[in-house]
Order: C-alpha cells, then sequence, then structure tokens
C-alpha cells in the first residue's frame, strides 16, 4: 500500500485504504476466512449472525476488574468529535498548510457490557478532508459518512482487542469525492482513519488488517490500531470520552 500523490506532492502521511473490492464490480476481493463482505458501494456490512453474543455462567462483578484494562472498558462512552477532528488533522496535516480536516456532524455511541458484550453505533458521522492536486481544479474534495450499528463479543489479549459474533444491521462507510466544482463521486478508497472507528478489521475490511489496542483510564478510552505491513501509515486514534458509569 502506497501513500496517495496528487500531481508532484505526496500527501504526507495521508494514505487510502482500498477495499477489499474487485474493480470490475461485485464484492469479491482478498479476504480471510473471518472477514465480513464489502459490497462494492464501498459500503461494509454484516453476515447474518449465526451465533449469539458471549454470555457468563455467573454474574461477573465490575469491582473484580476494578483497575485493569477490563473493569475500565465497562459502560457507555460518546465519541470524542473534537478529539476526532484534532487527531485526524494532526495524523494528515498538523500546521494545516494543504490539507484541512472539518467534522461536519453526527456521532457515536459504543458500550461495553460486563459480561464480554460490546455494542457500537454511528448516527450519519460527517466529516470532510480537503486536500491540494495539480491543475486547474487546485483542491480535491472528500466527504465520509460513518452510519449503523452493531454488537458483538469481544475478547482482551493485554490491550489487544478482538471482536467476534457480530450481529445488527452492521456499519455502512461510504466517501464521496468531489475535484474542484465537478459533481461528487462515489469512491471506493477510503481514509485510513475509519479503521480505529470500526474497532476491529472485519468491519473495517483492507488489504492490510491491522491489530486494535485499547487504553482506558476513568475518564477516557482511545482506540489505536496498527499494521505489521512496512510502508503503510499508522491511522490516528479515536478517543471516546465516558457516558456513565456501571457501579
Amino acid at each position: 500500500m502506497l501513500n496517495l500523490r496528487h500531481g508532484t506532492r505526496a500527501v504526507g502521511r495521508l494514505v487510502a485504504v482500498a477495499l477489499v473490492v474487485s474493480s470490475c464490480g461485485g464484492s469479491g476481493g482478498a479476504t480471510s476466512a473471518t472477514t465480513v463482505p464489502v459490497e462494492t458501494t464501498a459500503a461494509t456490512t454484516l453476515p447474518s449472525a449465526t451465533t449469539t453474543l458471549a454470555a457468563a455462567s455467573t454474574t461477573l462483578l465490575v469491582d473484580r476488574w476494578e483497575g485493569d484494562l477490563a473493569g475500565c472498558m465497562v459502560g457507555a462512552w460518546v465519541l470524542d468529535v473534537e478529539a476526532f477532528e484534532r487527531d485526524f488533522q494532526e495524523a494528515v496535516d498538523p500546521r494545516r498548510n494543504d490539507i484541512l480536516v472539518d467534522l461536519v456532524s453526527g456521532a457515536g455511541g459504543l458500550e461495553f457490557d460486563p459480561i464480554r458484550g460490546l455494542s457500537l453505533s454511528y448516527d450519519d458521522l460527517t466529516f470532510t478532508v480537503r486536500e491540494p492536486v495539480g491543475g486547474p481544479a487546485r483542491f480535491v474534495h472528500n466527504e465520509m459518512v460513518v452510519t449503523g450499528e452493531v454488537a458483538a463479543a469481544y475478547r482482551l489479549d493485554g490491550v489487544l482487542l478482538a471482536l467476534s459474533d457480530f450481529e445488527g444491521p452492521g456499519l455502512v462507510i461510504r466517501q464521496w469525492t468531489r475535484l474542484g466544482d465537478e459533481e461528487p463521486q462515489e469512491n471506493r478508497y477510503l481514509w485510513i482513519h475509519p479503521l480505529t472507528l470500526a474497532m476491529s478489521p472485519d468491519l473495517m475490511p483492507t488489504w492490510y488488517p491491522g491489530a486494535v489496542t485499547l487504553d482506558c483510564d476513568e475518564h477516557r478510552l482511545v482506540v489505536s490500531a496498527g499494521f505489521d505491513t512496512p510502508n503503510v501509515d499508522v491511522p490516528p486514534p479515536t478517543s471516546w470520552l465516558r457516558q456513565e458509569r456501571d457501579d
């Protein structure tokens, strides 16, 4: 995977992630056995669940996990939209010389329960990225919209998060690109940031699935992702603010 270039200028640490969609249409592509299928519209959907979320045979009390990551995660969280815009901007052009990131509207919600269940939802989270190009157009405008909801079972291995047993309508991540004053066209190539928004490579299939890690304190949960593949930029983190704490 290579950094995108427009004209003669490399777009810094910006990278677009190609969804696993063949160029001739259809939903084929190089997916693993656990990768969720992708529509040709670049929307990420989930298959019908064949298993239910993992359940504990006995009630697990939150105070048993107090002080560790699993205990810290339990509760409801809301997307920190200010941090979202700031971290995305910092990753692609911290001085805002050429690339401008703008969170337009929308929200996100995330909840972990103590028996290893997770729910994730987005209400038309919409953001734009403007970047320079050569020629008379001067700029290309990208608009991305994330919507939908999903439930899953989760497992922690240290700070590494793994999701399974997906249920619900699923997440849809779509992008439109407009060159100069032209009409916007739907784009199958997405900015890398949605990987951390999706909380799992299985909800954001890419050519190079990444590992998702978590960091948590009393007020903030930070989702990060990385790749083992060389020459692939690291996506910026996604921060969540605690909405409430289960006692």
